[in-house]
């Protein structure tokens, strides 16, 4: 159980760095409405997975500052800390990525 827990937000930083290289391939599919080709534009490989890497390294901040990861003890209201910090995250990448 304790495995667990401490696998939890290095588990949450791969499946966020797992998910912006995966919209990064389906981005490059233009032929995703079959005999429809949309003009997407390029966008970089290196900058789409620094913003990735920071996104996926901000979230487990966020739930260590939210005590969203405790190493013992029960997880009092797991499921409203994971959402406000969530929200959190969303917030601050958004704003990142619009600078």
């Amino acid at each position: 159980m304790l495995t667990l827990r401490l696998l939890r937000p290095i588990l949450h930083f791969i499946i966020i760095a797992f998910i912006f290289f995966t919209v990064y391939n389906l981005r490059s599919i233009t032929d995703g409405i079959l005999f429809i080709q949309l003009d997407i534009p390029y966008i970089d490989f290196m900058e789409t997975m620094i913003f990735g890497l920071i996104a996926a390294f901000l979230f487990p901040l966020l739930g260590l500052s939210f005590s969203l990861y405790k190493i013992k003890g029960p997880i009092h209201n797991y499921y409203n800390k994971f959402i406000k910090v969530f929200t959190t995250w969303f917030i601050m990448i958004t704003f990142i990525a619009y600078f």
